[in-house]
């Protein structure tokens, strides 16, 4: 069960605004919205992977959250920072605490 007093990390969600089109008909980048929440870290699995003929470490970290009308609009596109590193959001589910309490955010990151 998570409680408020759990939530004892900083974060930091990024998102990319897009600011229009080029003649290309690509889009060009815009403003950054960016907002810091507290939360509690989870870090659920390690390992390596084999990639191109060189070995990588990842780190699988799920982060939770108090609902509110920003977390839940958190994407898999947006960018979360914590401790000067940056993570890549695979998804986000509301926990199992009761509807609208919490909200699970579940990260990987390359540890080399």
């Amino acid at each position: 069960m998570t409680v408020a007093q759990n939530l004892d990390r900083r974060i930091t969600i990024r998102r990319q605004t897009e600011g229009g089109r080029d003649e290309w008909n690509l889009p060009t980048p815009g403003e950054v919205i960016e907002f810091t929440v507290w939360a509690a870290r989870q870090d659920a699995s390690d390992g390596e992977r084999m990639a191109a003929g060189s070995v990588g470490g990842y780190r699988m970290t799920r982060f939770i959250v108090r609902h509110s009308e920003r977390t839940a609009g958190i994407l898999p596109s947006d960018e979360l920072e914590h401790e000067g590193r940056r993570y890549n959001i695979i998804g986000t589910k509301e926990t199992q605490d009761g509807r609208r309490r919490f909200i699970e955010i579940t990260t990987n990151v390359d540890t080399d």
